[in-house]
């Protein structure tokens, strides 16, 4: 293990749109968390709708134990569509983190036992880029940084290991968001425990 915290167990939840890249972004964020040394297990959702559906992907990281990816509650949820918000809220332990796109979940703070944060990915992503295509790249970065998951140079290797594309404008936007994540948490102090 690396330098960043290490968690003994953790889960995570992904949740947005389709077209979103969320599934990607739970692959990528797994894959850095492989190479770093923890187990991850991996379960994409897909909603049955063949166009503008959503889809999830929950991820749990263990340090030397496979745990299963079936999840009645998770520690944090990633969220980048308002009918997600709302429907997977209620699945976030009590003391939990809320990572929304700032942008897309107007309707926030439906609870008031859990640590929620805005975090205008889609934006960063134009600010960076002009474009908003690397969005969930703005996310891995923010809640990496946040959380102390994993550094960005690890990130960027798992990029490249799952044949991610346009690798100058998604590392340009995942630092970004790290960046971002880091000053999040130096100021809010957060800590999962």
């Amino acid at each position: 293990m690396s330098s960043s915290r290490t968690y003994r167990e953790l889960s995570i939840r992904f949740a947005g749109a389709g077209g979103h890249g969320i599934v990607f972004a739970g692959r990528w964020l797994g894959m850095a968390l492989v190479i770093r040394g923890y187990e991850v297990s991996l379960r994409p959702y897909y909603s049955p709708a063949q166009r503008g559906g959503w889809s999830k992907c929950d991820m749990v990281l263990a340090v030397g134990e496979e745990v299963p990816p079936i999840l009645d509650e998770v520690d944090v949820l990633v969220v980048t569509l308002q009918s997600l918000y709302l429907d997977e809220i209620g699945h976030v332990r009590r003391g939990g983190l809320v990572i929304v796109d700032a942008d897309a979940v107007k309707q926030r703070g439906a609870r008031s036992d859990v640590i929620e944060l805005a975090y205008p990915a889609f934006k960063t992503s134009i600010s960076v880029t002009g474009k908003d295509r690397y969005g969930n790249a703005a996310l891995i970065g923010f809640i990496s940084g946040l959380l102390d998951l994993v550094d960005v140079d690890t990130l960027l290797t798992a990029l490249k290991r799952l044949g991610g594309r346009d690798l100058e404008a998604n590392s340009a936007v995942l630092r970004k968001g790290y960046e971002d994540g880091v000053k999040v948490r130096e100021q809010k102090h957060i800590i999962l425990s």
